[in-house]
């Protein structure tokens, strides 16, 4: 979406507003995988070893001693058939790519140790390179776990993962909202997953419930408003109970990983109790979902 609006922004100027429409070309240049790497080595930026797989017949480029450890081989375009897979074997990868062939290329890179719990992020609203605003989090789970979209977040400022940020955009000089995503290994180094440019993430209520309304700045900021100065909270989680219903009850029941504070609040992207009429639509088409998934497999295994 990102890059459909980037690419035909002379057709909408005039008609929107789009934070980001003076430095197009360096957000659309970056929402390809493969300009990552050379954007990380360019400024010394911790990222995983890495190789560009073209097309099938590469395979043999990537050195046997990488399978030693597991790699992850994901689509550099978005909205591919997957979104990111691991891979422990050079047959399992050339068995996604027999798989997928419209999806190539791949970019098949180090996998670095860690669950969900080690993946953190910061959020930024950029005016011409200024930082407007800010937010630091950290992953409790995703899904697919460890590799995939956020289900669920919480707030934790933390100044070294907020570093890694300021210089990865730095020398970019971008506007509107970004996002870097990073993930810590055991020895306690960041190394580089993804940047989000152009748009915010899912996660952007964690967020706004912690106390940095990323929308309602981007909004102010546009129309050339005063913006008012904010100040990251901690103590509420985010949940995506669209994506994973059952995400809040995984929480308390998986003891292998802990929010950082003892107390805290839940966030939920539907349910809130002064406005309970979203939830109750999300649950019925749930509920609707689940049955016809139900009514499928058994049509299925009637056949």
């Amino acid at each position: 979406m990102v890059r459909i609006v980037g690419a035909h922004w002379p057709l909408l100027r005039g008609l929107y507003h789009l934070s980001w429409s003076d430095c197009r070309e360096n957000v659309l240049r970056l929402l390809d995988k493969g300009a990552l790497e050379a954007h990380c080595s360019t400024h010394n930026l911790p990222y995983p070893k890495n190789w560009m797989l073209q097309r099938r017949e590469q395979l043999d480029q990537i050195p046997a001693d990488a399978f030693d450890t597991p790699l992850i081989a994901k689509p550099t375009q978005p909205l591919s058939g997957f979104k990111v897979r691991r891979i422990n074997s050079k047959d399992q990868l050339q068995s996604l790519v027999d798989d997928y062939p419209t999806a190539l290329p791949f970019l098949v890179q180090q996998w670095v140790p860690g669950g969900d719990d080690h993946i953190f992020f910061t959020a930024l609203y950029l005016d011409n390179g200024r930082i407007l605003a800010s937010f630091d989090g950290r992953k409790l789970a995703s899904h697919p776990p460890a590799m995939g979209q956020t289900t669920v977040a919480e707030s934790v400022p933390d100044p070294r993962m907020h570093k890694l940020a300021e210089r990865f955009f730095a020398p970019l000089h971008l506007s509107g909202p970004v996002s870097l995503e990073a993930k810590i290994d055991h020895e306690g180094r960041f190394w580089i997953i993804e940047p989000t440019l152009g748009r915010t993430d899912y996660w952007l209520d964690v967020c706004v419930a912690n106390g940095v309304n990323l929308p309602l700045i981007e909004f102010l900021s546009q129309k050339k408003a005063p913006v008012p100065a904010c100040s990251q909270t901690s103590g509420t989680i985010w949940f995506d109970t669209e994506r994973s219903p059952l995400s809040y009850l995984r929480l308390h029941l998986n003891r292998n990983v802990k929010p950082t504070h003892d107390t805290w609040r839940p966030r939920f992207a539907y349910w809130d109790r002064t406005d309970p009429l979203p939830s109750l639509v999300a649950l019925v088409r749930l509920f609707t979902s689940l049955v016809q998934r139900t009514i499928r497999k058994l049509r299925q295994m009637v056949r």
